[in-house]
């Protein structure tokens, strides 16, 4: 199968789950490490982002996760949860010369859009859905 998906809680613990299905997905499709380094980066920047900032503290949310790889170019990453709406593409880039000048939050997004070649966000039936492509 050349999609993965798979819908878990909405917590920074679900990385650990995602990682190894990840890891399996990219080995039964024989991804190029390079490509499987940037998925995983991505997906850990935005599945914290999800964790972090989606939910009041108080609810209990989840998040769906879509990998596609049916394109021989291209990985077609899909989240889609229902917390609080963020369109990360309106989100201004870093515009810090270090690490230590910038305030916390901004640098994942930042490398997300760096490390791919479309991001889009639209806003559902009360979900955020998150379209991430990248090169394979």
């Amino acid at each position: 199968m050349k999609i993965l998906k798979l819908t878990l809680p909405a917590k920074i613990d679900s990385l650990r789950k995602t990682e190894d299905l990840i890891e399996e997905f990219a080995e039964t499709h024989k991804l190029n490490p390079k490509t499987v380094f940037n998925l995983k980066l991505i997906i850990e920047e935005i599945v914290v982002n999800i964790a972090s900032y989606s939910y009041k503290s108080d609810e209990n949310g989840e998040f769906t996760l879509k990998v596609d790889c049916s394109n021989k170019n291209n990985i077609v990453l899909t989240f889609i949860d229902s917390g609080i709406p963020f369109d990360p593409t309106e989100n201004q880039t870093v515009r810090a010369d270090t690490l230590s000048e910038t305030s916390p939050g901004g640098w994942g997004l930042h490398i997300v859009k760096k490390l791919s070649k479309q991001v889009k966000y639209s806003r559902e039936n009360n979900k955020n859905v998150l379209e991430i492509v990248i090169s394979r």
